[in-house]
């Protein structure tokens, strides 16, 4: 199976350049207590993210579930928290700090709303979006397809979505005074 790659340096989740390069390490839920250990403990603790990034597996559905793997990363801004995901367990969490000029809004999106089997028509109906661009990303990945709307990404591989990804970063906005 073809893979969707897209590479834009250092994104995750959060936009290009707007998110400190933090040099805390990464917290291991194995370890820690007080960190939650699967989606659902950190949707408990923490609510929707404010951004997120799926990538949906192309192998066979994973131990115990119905839907290919998955790894998934969840922005929290205003927490200073990233969460790694693979399938329902925590893996890793990041200490985030967004860059001063930088504003965080939250994504009006759910990264429970997208499955690996959806196609365009289905991300379309899931998310309410009516106004979108995109293509095939061919000769680099057969049969793929990359999509933009207001603040969501996706790729879809033969008629199958392998990825997503919500945007929330935006420029504060500034005010300048004009004198005449």
């Amino acid at each position: 199976d073809d893979i969707l790659v897209i590479d834009a340096g250092d994104t995750s989740t959060s936009g290009i350049g707007a998110v400190e390069d933090s040099e805390e390490s990464t917290v291991d839920p194995a370890t820690d207590p007080d960190i939650p250990a699967t989606r659902t403990e950190v949707r408990a603790a923490h609510g929707s993210p404010e951004a997120f990034t799926i990538l949906f597996g192309s192998g066979p559905a994973a131990e115990g579930t119905d839907t290919a793997a998955s790894l998934e990363e969840w922005a929290y801004y205003g927490e200073g928290l990233e969460y790694a995901l693979s399938g329902d367990e925590v893996v890793a969490v990041d200490p985030v700090e967004l860059r001063p000029g930088v504003v965080a809004e939250p994504v009006p999106y759910d990264p429970d709303s997208f499955r690996p089997d959806m196609d365009l028509e289905a991300v379309l109906a899931a998310t309410g979006i009516t106004d979108y661009m995109g293509g095939p990303v061919e000769p680099m990945i057969e049969g793929g397809h990359v999509y933009f709307a207001d603040r969501l990404a996706w790729g879809i591989t033969d008629d199958r979505l392998r990825y997503v990804e919500a945007f929330a970063l935006t420029a504060e906005d500034s005010e300048t005074e004009t004198s005449e």
